[in-house]
């Protein structure tokens, strides 16, 4: 699969992900107010340059707990916005780091969603945490020429055998739009350098 023929899929699947994100909204108010949010319609209070950082979920927070606290200290100069994709992460970066950050949820992965979103924050940076890699927002971002860390990364050799398999160009295609990956150990290195990972890009082992 490459990005044409996801993007095919993520239109054709749209309506469904918007009943079920209506029916999540009537059912629970932790969606409710919040839809227009996942198609890249909210609008944020942004007056600095922002130092974007997507955590996914609740571990995903924590364990990057540390790293935003560092980048709120070592930049009051810049906004940090951190985005979740569930209702228990949102919780944890209010929890966590209250008014020092913005946060909001990260939009579906549409090109026009993705579209709206980084044209109202312009990152000076992205960190994205471990696997969490979109296809039209890696695109987006390289388009615009900002950097982009894959921090804390993380492949088994079962998700590498899938991604050859059945997204072997797509993922090629982002982790050449990578700018540095952190893995967390020398194995996960090798099989992103095995999915595509340039041999001269900047790849930590931590």
């Amino acid at each position: 699969m490459n990005r044409f023929f996801y993007n095919v899929f993520m239109y054709l699947a749209t309506p469904f992900v918007l009943i079920y994100l209506l029916y999540r909204a009537f059912k629970s108010e932790d969606y409710r107010g919040r839809v227009a949010e996942r198609f890249g319609f909210k609008r944020l209070g942004i007056t600095k340059p922002v130092i974007f950082i997507h955590s996914v979920s609740v571990g995903e927070t924590i364990a990057a707990a540390p790293l935003i606290k560092q980048i709120v200290s070592d930049y009051p100069s810049h906004q940090v916005l951190v985005t979740t994709s569930t209702p228990t992460g949102s919780a944890m970066v209010k929890k966590l780091f209250g008014a020092s950050v913005e946060h909001c949820y990260l939009p579906i992965d549409l090109p026009g969603s993705v579209a709206r979103f980084l044209k109202q924050i312009t990152p000076q940076a992205a960190i994205v945490m471990e696997t969490e890699l979109w296809p039209n927002l890696i695109h987006q971002l390289a388009q615009a020429k900002t950097p982009i860390l894959l921090a804390n990364a993380r492949m088994s050799e079962k998700s590498m055998n899938g991604y050859l398999s059945k997204a072997a160009p797509l993922m090629h295609e982002m982790l050449n739009n990578l700018d540095c990956v952190a893995a967390q150990y020398a194995s996960d290195g090798e099989r992103f350098t095995n999915l595509g990972l340039p041999n001269d890009l900047s790849l930590i082992h931590i």
